[in-house]
C-alpha cells in the first residue's frame, strides 16, 4: 500500500494489465502512456488481467495487514 494507505492503479493500455503503483517494476515510475485509476473499480470494464507481481505482492501486504 502507498502513502496513507491509498492505492493507485495504472492500465498498460497495449497489453491490458492493471498495475498497482510501487508493486512491480512496470509501475517504478510508470510510464507516461499508462492510464491511472484511484480505485480498481474505476479500472473495471477496461483492463484484461492483474498483473501477476503486483497481485501477488497485494496478497502478501493484505495478509501483514
Amino acid at each position: 500500500i502507498t502513502k496513507g494507505g491509498i492505492m493507485k492503479y495504472y492500465l498498460n493500455p497495449q497489453s491490458g494489465t492493471l498495475h498497482i503503483e510501487g508493486y512491480c517494476r512496470f509501475t517504478r515510475p510508470a510510464p507516461k502512456e499508462y492510464l491511472k485509476f484511484d480505485t480498481e473499480e474505476a479500472a473495471d470494464g477496461i483492463f484484461t488481467k492483474n498483473c501477476k507481481l503486483c497481485q501477488m505482492k497485494k496478497e502478501e501486504v493484505l495478509r501483514k495487514a
